[in-house]
This record gives structure tokens, sequence and C-alpha cells, in this order.
């Protein structure tokens, strides 16, 4: 009995450090826009300039990701870890050293995203490989998802109180940092599945054809993905220079669209089992696009403000919920898909610098802004044409309540 315990509370801790993991990557991806302003009045250079630079952030993100199902098969979990907590604290030591130059910053951009695309690799494949009752990773995985829009909510707003005071932008990645640390006690007390060993044995258990559907899925996370960072990185600059509102005040808008996240995935994981999948998933996608239309259309700071609450809570659920009906499109679900679901998100989180940038810099912010719900329609479209082709309820029965597996 105590045994079994134990093991429950290491796989709890094992949890929580995946917690973490998305935490800290989500608070790299939501600060963006808070700090994009005062990053290029720092270098003195246009905003759209600057947004360009996260694409290297967002890219080495996407790189590593896509490298972490094989990189996990070669390097011991543990040492994976602890790879990427030391990177971030090697990452904030050169930026503090050589702040002045404007390349110091790109070379930070892409070591910070080194850190925080390996935690989302080992966070999200650790969560499957502890947890291998579907239900329980199911409502995991979307715990792990609220602890990444639950970043949104405290990050942004803290950012927004600190710019207010012109307390200097590096303090913000300073308060991020501080989750490596919280992270560094943890890991070193932790014991890790040996993936290295498991890899072979199990190799052959994954070798059945991905269909057309999954494929489709992952496009349409990159579109979801990159509308939703349009969306939420030039959200206070429209907010400030469109609306006038203070900087403060568009910090705490932005902080109301990661809340309603948040409360959407903590709720969505009951919800989930009522519908059937695939219908839910379509529902929810159509009614996040609406709001987030009718955000980007009617310059009215009290209606974008509830319409940024209802986009936030139908938008939640849709990313992790596409990410489980394309692990429901096989009979058993090997780590790379999930890895290439994650990436192929990634790619979408490393396109919306630039695009956006382009179209901030060649037309204006607010065209930047509205693109996103563009974005929005050719990814609901390609999921619903992924609905169509789906293999999911011929392998697995009818899909309501359940999980990936």
């Amino acid at each position: 009995m105590e045994e079994s315990l134990q093991k429950v509370a290491h796989r709890g801790r094992l949890t929580w450090i995946c917690y973490l993991c998305y935490f800290f990557t989500g608070s790299l991806v939501t600060v963006t826009g808070m700090v994009l302003g005062p990053i290029a009045d720092y270098y003195g250079v246009k905003p759209g300039n600057i947004d360009y630079i996260f694409t290297v952030q967002n890219g080495a993100m996407a790189v590593i990701i896509l490298m972490g199902g094989m990189l996990m098969k070669k390097v011991r979990l543990k040492k994976l870890f602890l790879l990427a907590i030391v990177t971030e604290f090697v990452g904030m030591a050169l930026m503090q050293s050589f702040i002045t130059m404007p390349w110091s910053f790109v070379l930070f951009m892409g070591v910070i995203g080194f850190s925080g695309g390996m935690f989302m690799a080992l966070a999200s494949f650790l969560i499957v490989r502890i947890h291998p009752d579907p239900q329980e990773r199911s409502t995991r995985l979307v715990m792990a998802d609220f602890f990444f829009s639950f970043s949104g909510v405290v990050v942004p707003y803290v950012a927004g109180v600190l710019l207010g005071q012109n307390v200097f932008w590096i303090v913000i990645y300073y308060l991020i940092s501080m989750v490596g640390v919280a992270m560094l006690f943890m890991v070193v007390i932790s014991r890790f599945p040996n993936v290295v060993g498991e890899a072979q044995d199990n190799a052959s258990l994954y070798k059945e054809k991905w269909g057309l559907s999954i494929f489709l899925v992952a496009a349409s996370c990159y579109f979801f993905i990159m509308g939703e960072l349009v969306f939420s990185q030039w959200l206070p600059e429209y907010l400030e220079k469109y609306i006038n509102l203070s900087v403060e005040t568009a910090g705490t808008y932005t902080s109301l669209f990661w809340m309603a996240m948040a409360v959407g995935l903590f709720v969505g994981r009951f919800v989930i089992k009522k519908f059937h999948l695939g219908s839910f998933i379509i529902g929810c996608y159509a009614l996040a696009t609406l709001f987030l239309t009718l955000t980007t259309l009617i310059p009215n700071a009290a209606v974008i403000a509830v319409c940024i609450v209802l986009c936030g809570l139908f938008n939640s659920v849709v990313y992790a919920s596409m990410i489980a009906y394309a692990s429901l499109q096989v009979k058993h679900t090997p780590p790379t898909l999930i890895s290439f679901i994650l990436a192929i998100g990634t790619l979408g989180t490393m396109s919306s610098s630039p695009v956006s940038g382009f179209i901030a810099n060649t037309v204006s912010i607010q065209a930047a802004f509205t693109s996103c719900f563009i974005l929005y329609i050719i990814g609901f479209v390609l999921f619903v044409i992924a609905r169509i082709f789906s293999k999911a309820e011929k392998i697995h029965g009818p899909l309501k309540g359940n999980p990936a597996e």
C-alpha cells in the first residue's frame, strides 16, 4: 500500500513538471504582445521589425519539437529536462550581458525558443507515457493546456502593470525564468521512465500508416494556432492605437482572453464527454471564429471585451481536442504523431510573426490584427474536410466521450 502511494505521488510530481513546462512555454508565447512595443522603443525600430525577430523564438521551438521524438529515443528524459533548464539560464545570462546589442536579442530568442520547444515536446510525451489510462491521459492533456492558457492570464496582466510603472521589459523575462528554477528542483529529485530502452522494444507497435485526416487536422492546427497568435500578439497594439485604451487596460483585455481560455479548458474537460468529439470540435471552432471576427470588425471597447471572453471560452478546447481527434485516426498512437501535430502547430506560431509583421509594416497594424479571422476560417474548413475523411469512428467506434488513446 505504501509503495503504491509512493508511485502515485511520484507520478503526480512528474505531471506537475509537465504543467510547469506548459506554463513556461505559454508565458513566452502570450507575453509577446505586451513586450513588443517596449522592445521596439528600446532598439529604436518599428514594432513590425521586432515581430520578425520573434520568429527566431518560434522557429527554434518548431525545430526542437520536431526533433523531440528522435531525441527521446537517444537521450534519457531527465538529461533532456536538465538541458532545457540550463539552456534557459544561459540565454538569460547572455541577454543580460549584451543587452544593448540588437544581435543579443536575436540570440536570446533562439535560445529561449529552444528551451520552450524542448519543454513542450518532453511534457506532451511524458503525460502520454505516465498516464496509460485513456480517460486519465485525456484529462491531463487538457489540464496541461489549461496551464498554458493560465500563463496568458497571469503574465500579460503582470507585464501590463509593470510596464505601466516603467519597469524595464527584461524584468518580465526574469520573472518567467523563475519557473525554470522550480522545475530544476523538481527534476533533480524525480525519476523518469526509461524511454531509451523502451523505444526499441515497442518500435513494431507503431507501424500503422497515417491517413489523410491526420494531415488535414495538422494543417487545421497550423492555421488555428497562427490565427490565435496573430490575434493575441496584435490585440494590445490594436487596442492602444485604434480603440485608444491605455497599456494597462490593453493588458487587462489580453488577460481576459487567456482567462476565458483557462476557464473554458477547465470546464471543457467535463463538457467534452457529453458530445461526439468531431461535432464538438466543429461547434466550438465555428463559434470561436464568429466571436473573433466580431472582435476585429466592431471598434467598440465594450463589445470587444464581451467577444474576447466568448471567443476565449469556445476557442480554448479546439486545439487539444484536435490533437486527440488526430490521435484516434490510428489504433495505437505513436509519440511521433503527437510530436508531428505539435510541430505543425508550432510552425503556425513561427509563421504568425513574419506574416503579421509584414502586413503591419506594409499595410497597418489594424490589417495585421484583422487577418486572424481569415486564418481561422481556413483552419475551420480544413477540419470539416478532415472529419469527412476520418477513420476514427471505424477504428474506435462512437467517439462520444472517448479520449485519445
